[in-house]
């Protein structure tokens, strides 16, 4: 059997939560909004380090966080080409 708890799932919803929690840092430094897809290395890594060894039975958490941070870089990336897009025209 495995030893996951029960609410995977749930676990996963945390971990989105505490990445875009995280995101609302850059309202301190708002020049990283412009290039989040990167900055949030800045601060998402060492976050992902200290929850791997904090909870290591809820792997939803940690999957979550990066779904989080794949989900922002993406959007990040999409709007950044779009921009650059418009305007080498």
């Amino acid at each position: 059997m495995s030893d996951k708890p029960g609410n995977h799932a749930a676990d996963v919803g945390i971990g989105i939560g505490i990445t875009a929690l995280l995101h609302l840092l850059l309202f301190f430094y708002p020049q990283g909004f412009l290039f989040i897809g990167v900055a949030q290395l800045i601060y998402m890594l060492p976050v992902i380090a200290v929850t791997a060894i904090a909870v290591r039975s809820r792997t939803g958490i940690l999957q979550g966080m990066m779904l989080g941070m794949g989900i922002t870089f993406l959007l990040n990336a999409a709007c950044v080409g779009f921009v650059l897009f418009q305007f080498s025209h």
